[in-house]
């Protein structure tokens, strides 16, 4: 999961952009 957030967010963005990229499945 982590990886997964890594790749998401990229960045240091909020806790919730971070859950919307978990919400949606890449």
């Amino acid at each position: 999961m982590e990886t997964l957030v890594e790749r998401c967010a990229g960045l240091d963005i909020g806790k919730a952009d971070v859950k919307a990229c978990i919400r949606i499945p890449g």
